[in-house]
């Protein structure tokens, strides 16, 4: 891995992972309105809150779906062929090819690269994930200063994303819960 390829932001997502109604809904309005995540009534169109709002920025920006410059969010390549081809994310091929470009360099998801590409355990509790992460952030980005709960925030938000139904990304089954300990699936 390259460190200058891996983007050290931690907590960005706001709390909030992508469920199902959320990529046609992010896809539509770059499509439709270049500037919007930038507009004061971005969270009146999109109906949510302007925390979310930048969520949903984020995530269309981590999966490489949309792409930003100085004259707004447009929808990349890789979001046109969602957009036209699986608006709602009904084939799993489709959740893998977000999941896998998520987290191909250069990546906006530190802690999830860390999860699927670095961590060596497959039986972990939240808290063991957290000072693994912690621990690798420091090591590699010892200059970087992260905020007290943002990489707890993102591990919520790992849990969250790959263990909720609402979330297409539960259908990887990649992570399990026994009520004590978390198992990551090894063949990612």
């Amino acid at each position: 891995m390259e460190k200058d390829q891996l983007i050290p932001a931690f907590g960005r997502q706001e709390g909030f992972y992508p469920k199902y109604n959320h990529f046609k809904k992010l896809l539509d309005c770059a499509e439709k309105d270049s500037k919007l995540f930038s507009s004061d009534s971005a969270s009146i169109t999109l109906g949510i809150g302007k925390s979310h709002v930048k969520a949903l920025k984020f995530w269309g920006l981590a999966f490489k779906i949309i792409r930003e410059d100085n004259k707004g969010v447009f929808i990349d390549d890789l979001g046109r062929d969602i957009l036209n081809d699986d608006p709602y994310l009904e084939k799993l091929e489709t959740i893998m090819l977000l999941q896998d470009t998520a987290l191909a360099l250069p990546c906006r998801i530190p802690s999830w690269y860390f999860l699927f590409k670095e961590f060596k355990q497959t039986e972990f509790t939240k808290q063991d994930l957290i000072e693994a992460i912690q621990k690798w952030q420091k090591e590699l980005f010892p200059d970087v200063q992260v905020a007290g709960n943002a990489i707890e925030k993102d591990v919520n938000c790992i849990l969250g994303m790959y263990m909720d139904t609402e979330s297409p990304f539960s259908e990887l089954n990649l992570i399990q819960n026994n009520g004590e300990y978390y198992r990551l699936r090894s063949e990612i």
